[in-house]
């Protein structure tokens, strides 16, 4: 099982869950299913994804939120690094 949780920061700078899953697979149609579904929860597309590099949710994000920009987090060796595609 997967634990895919969506956070964002509030207009306070705050930490803020909108949601989480448990996902059974990683497939890039299970990521599509599951970004839709959160689509359409909030109602709009967030201005930034930030993902781990899972090949089938870079397929996927751009393919449900087309006007957001995603970007890589690079955990490792104690620091996080944003690595910036597009």
């Amino acid at each position: 099982m997967v634990f895919v949780p969506f956070t964002g920061i509030d207009n306070h700078h705050c930490n803020v869950t909108f949601g989480a899953a448990l996902l059974a697979s990683e497939t890039a149609d299970t990521y599509i299913w599951l970004l839709r579904v959160f689509l359409k929860a909030v109602g709009s597309q967030p201005k930034v994804v930030v993902t781990d590099q899972d090949p089938a949710m870079k397929k996927v994000v751009y393919v449900v939120f087309v006007d957001t920009r995603h970007r890589l987090c690079i955990m490792g060796s104690g620091y996080r690094r944003i690595q910036f595609r597009r």
